[in-house]
């Protein structure tokens, strides 16, 4: 799989999966949506949490590049 931006198209929220070896990211997708977006990465990193923080960590951001959602935002 191809190392991706986390840049999003114009007014989209783009989900990406980031390696915790490498740091590589890849796109999950993109939604029209915070909420869409949101309920992706919440529902993935909730799954990572399960495993005792084995795994992925997933993350949204805007078509400017900022983060908007990660782990950090997950509700203990």
């Amino acid at each position: 799989m191809r190392e991706s931006s986390a840049t999003a198209s114009r007014s989209k929220i783009r989900v990406i999966r980031i390696d915790v070896i490498s740091g590589a990211k890849y796109p999950v997708g993109e939604f029209y949506t915070p909420e869409e977006a949101f309920e992706v990465t919440d529902d993935r990193n909730r799954k990572r949490r399960l495993l005792q923080d084995q795994g992925d960590i997933y993350c949204a951001y805007d078509d400017l590049g900022n983060e908007l959602r990660g782990i950090e935002d997950l509700e203990a």
